[in-house]
């Protein structure tokens, strides 16, 4: 009896040394598993910081875009918008002239920042910067020389020139120039007429710019040759214009 209990008792306590050990091994397991839990709960917090360090990164910058955006949309409503486009009446012929004069495009056709005047037909620039001034003239008529000049201060800039044949009675001329001006500088359209019926558009000033073109003729001649009478159509066909590239 007393063989068989120790028997028993030794199988037991075999069995409770296997159990013990496999515990001990699954604990050990556990403990592995937690710590390579551990290891990766650390990496999620670091890599949760990181995040929500660029997150509030990322933030700094929106509030700075935004900062940036308002700033331009102020610059860009301050910055005067510059532009107009003007062509002679439709109310019918304009001259014949003998001397110079100011052409006077009535016709206004766009005229953003009021600064062209169809009053006196001189645009005034209303800042420093880089202007574009352009100018279309059209001639109806024979045996005419016309043209155009564009000046600045005096000085020629561009011009356009043409000669009217017998069977050539229409014309068209254009040119066109980007000046830097001053504020208050001046752009005016002149029509200038000479022995040879020379048609001219000038742009002058003291301080300022002046610009000039032809409007639209019948026919544009000296007084004293082949009379006829400047004509303006009821479709523009001379115009004066010009915008703001940029201040400066």
């Amino acid at each position: 009896m007393m063989t068989e209990q120790r028997v028993e008792l030794a199988v037991t306590k075999s069995e409770l040394g296997a159990r013990l050990q496999t515990s001990e091994s699954q604990v050990a397991e556990l403990k592995r598993e937690n710590e390579a839990q551990a290891v990766d709960l650390s990496a999620m917090e670091d890599r949760s910081n990181s995040t929500e360090l660029q997150l509030q990164e990322h933030k700094t910058v929106m509030e700075e875009l935004k900062s940036t955006v308002e700033g331009l949309k102020g610059h860009i409503a301050e910055r005067p918008k510059v532009a107009f486009s003007a062509a002679l009446t439709d109310a019918g012929s304009v001259g014949p002239f003998n001397t110079d004069i100011t052409l006077i495009y009535t016709k206004v056709i766009t005229n953003i920042g009021n600064h062209y005047s169809p009053a006196t037909g001189i645009f005034t620039a209303p800042m420093r910067g880089v202007y574009y001034f352009t100018f279309i003239c059209h001639n109806y008529g024979a045996n005419i020389r016309f043209g155009s000049l564009l000046y600045k201060n005096g000085e020629r800039i561009v011009s356009m020139t043409d000669w009217q044949t017998s069977t050539d009675h229409d014309d068209n001329g254009s040119n066109a120039a980007v000046l830097q001006l001053e504020v208050g500088i001046r752009s005016t359209c002149v029509s200038h007429l000479t022995a040879r019926s020379m048609m001219t558009v000038i742009i002058t000033a003291p301080s300022a710019a002046s610009c000039s073109s032809p409007c639209e003729q019948k026919t544009l001649q000296h007084l004293q040759r082949l009379p006829a009478l400047p004509h303006v159509s009821r479709r523009p066909c001379s115009t004066f214009s010009g915008f703001l590239l940029f201040p400066m």
